[in-house]
């Protein structure tokens, strides 16, 4: 991944957190904070999530998977 990837990668990062309720929290508990992504291995500081509970959380609260807003920048 060139720098330039990785700089459109973790400003989807920045927003995800930003946005989606589901991924704040599951990073938050995992101790992850996008600023903590300074290179391309730092990627694996990253929380996996599973299929499972990302519709576990869909199902409870659909709004907490879903971003807040959209940024058609990220495009």
């Amino acid at each position: 991944m060139d720098s330039n990837k990785f700089s459109k990668f973790k400003d989807l990062v920045e927003f995800t957190y930003a946005n989606s309720i589901f991924y704040k929290e599951l990073w938050d508990d995992n101790n992850f904070q996008p600023s903590l992504l300074n290179s391309i291995e730092d990627i694996a500081l990253i929380p996996p999530v599973s299929r499972s509970a990302l519709r576990d959380a869909a199902l409870k609260n659909p709004e907490s998977v879903l971003n807040r807003k959209i940024d058609s920048t990220l495009h």
